[in-house]
């Protein structure tokens, strides 16, 4: 439902006094509070301006970065992670003229969604790959071309391109759309290997 200008208005009010309070839940011991944490960023962020998600990723994505981009697994719960897969997911997509300054812990991030063993993790982290493919490699590749985005488009090749084995079928195909986004800026050495 579109949203009127008062209401877009107090939205915005919201989110600026909630986001900090509900992002140091993200990191609550208790389950319930993490995904209670998570569901309401996400309604929230469901409806903000792409200006105001913009402001917010400073504060968002050390969090899910922590969350979900290390090498090891930091959030125990395989629903909390999927949740946090699919906020990225929703920034990302909001975002998409604004995230040329945060590829690095947006690679991260989607690194470490596709190195979970949750389906949906996985699909999660294949949509934000495919996502920095779209809007910043892509645009990245034309500017400087495909040697400068090369190293890093490979990086995100060698994350996805395990999931093209895997047993369920939706992981197969998100994969194979952030793969076919991710070899023509500078991935085209990958497809012997794939």
């Amino acid at each position: 439902a579109e949203l009127s200008s008062q209401q877009r208005a107090q939205l915005h009010e919201y989110l600026s006094a909630l986001l900090r309070p509900l992002l140091l839940r993200f990191a609550d011991p208790v389950e319930a509070c993490r995904d209670a944490a998570v569901r309401i960023t996400s309604r929230l962020l469901r409806h903000a301006e792409p200006h105001a998600l913009g402001g917010a990723l400073p504060l968002m994505l050390p969090v899910l970065v922590e969350r979900l981009g290390s090498e090891h697994v930091v959030e125990p719960s395989e629903e909390v992670r999927h949740r946090l897969g699919r906020l990225v997911v929703l920034v990302v997509r909001a975002c998409r003229s604004l995230l040329r300054p945060h590829l690095q812990p947006l690679g991260s991030v989607g690194l470490g969604c596709c190195r979970d063993r949750d389906p949906g993790t996985m699909r999660a982290g294949h949509a934000v790959v495919r996502e920095i493919a779209i809007s910043v490699l892509r645009p990245l590749t034309r500017e400087q071309g495909a040697k400068a985005v090369g190293p890093y488009t490979m990086g995100l090749i060698d994350a996805v391109a395990p999931a093209l084995g895997h047993r369920h079928a939706a992981v197969r195909i998100s994969a194979l759309r952030a793969l076919t986004e991710l070899v023509p800026c500078g991935g085209a050495s990958a497809i012997e290997t794939l």
